[in-house]
């Protein structure tokens, strides 16, 4: 009898496994949650930054700020200041800021409009006091009516609260005396709900009630005025309603939607898990450019907290900061909101009041055969990052830094999914991630 000895051979097959950065994020779990980072162009960048914000004048003494608008007029800036007390404060263009006699229960609906001689002005009410920001500051309005939102249309402005519209003269837009060719007053009762936003959208005013959208045909002669229904939606944030030309957006009950002018869709449904179910009391958002920024209540790691999120109004993505901002506003191309007791700016890019933040990412790595072994990483970047792979087998953290060069990472890991996850306190950019891997087969 004699033994045959062939010797036993590995084949060992290798495969490289691109990663998309800018995939839908998964909420999950707190290691799998995604956050801080702009995921464009397939690339995770840092997102918006902020600034404290000065409007020229020093703020009222004793007085902590709650929100900040503005005007602008040929002699400069005014603003409008309110305060965590109520109070409202106003300052014309190289002025200080004075007691406008108002106080408001908190942060008021704005709607712009101008006036007989055609300049900028302001209109704020909290549905009982009413002001007006001019060129000349912020002083309580006698004429104006209190409105729970308004908007300007067609030289008129309209003044709603629950269910009922005042209208001005198109002449003088602070002049609601009812009479033909003037002002007057319309009843909209509808099982919707009250009107909790008005909104001009391609030439047409639409009210957006608690559970519905429609459309206010206000052109021209008073007797003519008609309403028709657009839509029924779930029950609407209204202050979280704003409008750019891609549509009306706001935030509701169950999510983010865009009205296009003949429906409601759901927007941003990979945010939807985040807004659903959470505290819409405190929600306020506005458009900034072709973003949607929108304070609200998110759910995030199993918690509720306060974030602050920028999303494209194209449906091309966005992302979320974890930043508990209040009194957001849009003025004049601009976003204000208060951070941390101060009144604050947005910015397109740099660090969020002089502090970049905690930024994450955390994206799902399959292996393309059953037991494969993930043997590195390859990250291209520019920064400081924290690397952690997860897998069913083990756990791998690295600290990595780069120049915008390809940096790889060792893991050797096996098993068949892995959650990779990239985090950063500083500035910085990933603008490509792979996974190799591995699989050995015995042959004899």
């Amino acid at each position: 009898m004699r033994a045959d000895k062939r010797p036993l051979s590995v084949r060992t097959s290798r495969r490289t496994v691109a990663v998309a950065l800018d995939k839908a994020a998964e909420y999950a779990a707190e290691s799998e949650f995604s956050y801080g980072f702009d995921r464009s162009e397939g690339t995770l960048a840092r997102g918006a930054g902020a600034e404290e914000f000065s409007p020229g004048a020093a703020l009222p003494s004793g007085e902590a700020p709650a929100a900040l608008f503005r005007v602008r007029a040929a002699a400069g800036d005014a603003f409008a200041l309110v305060c965590r007390s109520g109070k409202l404060y106003g300052c014309a263009p190289g002025g200080a800021f004075a007691d406008a006699g108002v106080t408001f229960a908190g942060v008021p609906a704005a709607a712009p409009f101008f006036d007989a001689d055609g300049k900028e002005c302001l209109a704020l009410s909290d549905g009982a006091a009413v002001a007006v920001l001019s060129e000349n500051g912020a002083e309580k309005s006698e004429t104006i009516p209190a409105f729970a939102c308004a908007a300007f249309h067609f030289e008129r402005l309209w003044a709603l609260n629950g269910a009922k519209a005042r209208f001005s003269s198109p002449v003088d837009a602070c002049d609601f005396t009812a009479g033909r060719g003037g002002g007057g007053a319309i009843d909209f009762p509808d099982g919707a709900g009250a009107i909790a936003a008005a909104l001009t959208f391609r030439g047409g005013l639409y009210l957006l009630r608690e559970r519905g959208v429609q459309e206010l045909a206000a052109e021209g002669d008073e007797r003519a005025f008609r309403l028709r229904d657009v839509c029924a939606c779930t029950r609407i944030c209204g202050a979280t309603a704003a409008a750019a030309p891609e549509g009306i957006f706001w935030l509701a009950e169950d999510g983010l939607y865009r009205f296009d002018g003949a429906r409601a869709e759901p927007f941003a449904e990979e945010f939807a898990p985040l807004f659903a179910g959470a505290d819409l009391a405190a929600a306020r958002a506005a458009v900034w450019g072709n973003r949607y920024v929108l304070q609200a209540r998110a759910r995030l790691g199993g918690r509720e907290e306060d974030v602050l999120a920028v999303l494209r109004t194209d449906g091309a993505g966005g992302y979320v900061l974890r930043r508990a901002v209040s009194g957001l506003t849009a003025c004049g191309g601009e976003v204000f909101f208060v951070c941390g007791g101060k009144v604050c700016r947005l910015r397109g890019d740099g660090p969020f009041l002089d502090s970049y933040g905690r930024a994450a990412w955390a994206g799902t790595v399959r292996a393309p055969w059953p037991d494969g072994t993930l043997r590195a990483l390859r990250v291209r970047l520019r920064g400081q990052f924290t690397l952690t792979v997860m897998g069913g087998r083990g756990l791998r953290r690295a600290e990595i830094a780069g120049d915008g060069e390809t940096k790889v990472c060792p893991v050797r890991l096996a098993g068949d999914s892995f959650v990779v996850r990239l985090e950063t306190d500083g500035p910085g950019c990933v603008y490509a991630l792979s996974a190799q891997f591995t699989r050995s087969e015995a042959q004899i």
